[in-house]
């Protein structure tokens, strides 16, 4: 049967026109596949232009039908010519079905065969690897750099750390439920409520509540006239 989808995973061949080799017995209702060596290919610009080098997929678009990999997957082999056209072609293809993982760019997608010889010169294989695990997960929005792992969120049933290092802490009250923000601010501990990524407008309040209770005037201070001390008496004995 035709491929029928991109990056299909049972695709085993390519079917021959002109078989050098032909093995097993005749049937009427059977085809030549190719399972390896140079085989001219039905290709199409359906996934951006071919270039020599580059690897192939089966298409989505057109039954039968191979397009440029552009990401991890099935691949039918190495494109041996290039193609840069709109309608359905033809090029020679070094036939080698296999799973491929391919030098990764930023985005997750497969480089091109220039960018893929650089970084093979560049890198050794178990450096490779890493770096290819490292691009991978950069598409999924974790950045590894010198073991410091980055991430936007991060969600666990329990995390265990010997420290822990943070400007604002998000905690949720047992008995109501809701949400507040704390963090501490010249020594001294501060809590809002509501998220911390949405009390920039509280932040301001407290800090002009203190300041305003700052510059509140004192009451003044009403100097008391001491009264008089009379002489004391003497006794008088008669």
């Amino acid at each position: 049967e035709k491929s029928s989808k991109s990056y299909q995973q049972n695709v085993i061949g390519v079917i021959s026109t002109e078989p050098g080799v032909l093995l097993g017995k005749d049937a009427t209702s059977s085809k030549p596949v190719a399972l390896a060596g140079r085989v001219p290919v039905k290709i199409s610009t359906e996934n951006g232009e071919i270039k020599t080098g580059d690897f192939l997929t089966s298409a989505s678009l057109t039954p039968g039908v191979a397009m440029k990999a552009t990401k991890s997957g099935m691949i039918i082999g190495m494109a041996l010519e290039s193609y840069n056209n709109s309608e359905i072609g033809k090029i020679t293809v070094f036939v080698n079905p296999h799973w491929v993982l391919g030098a990764l760019t930023e985005d997750g997608t497969i480089a091109s065969n220039e960018e893929n010889q650089i970084k093979n010169e560049e890198l050794g294989i178990v450096d490779s690897f890493v770096e290819k695990v490292k691009q991978a997960l950069a598409s999924l929005g974790l950045v590894v750099e010198n073991g410091v792992a980055k991430a936007r969120e991060i969600m666990a049933e329990k995390i265990t750390a010997k420290k822990v290092e943070t400007r604002e802490l998000q905690m949720i009250d047992k008995a109501t439920n809701e949400t507040y923000c704390s963090w501490i601010e010249n020594g001294e501990w501060v809590k809002v409520k509501g998220k911390c990524e949405t009390t920039t407008e509280a932040k301001a309040e407290v800090k002009t509540e203190a300041i305003e209770t700052v510059e509140s005037p004192l009451v003044p201070i009403v100097p008391i006239t001491p009264e008089p001390v009379k002489p004391a008496v003497e006794s008088v004995v008669e």
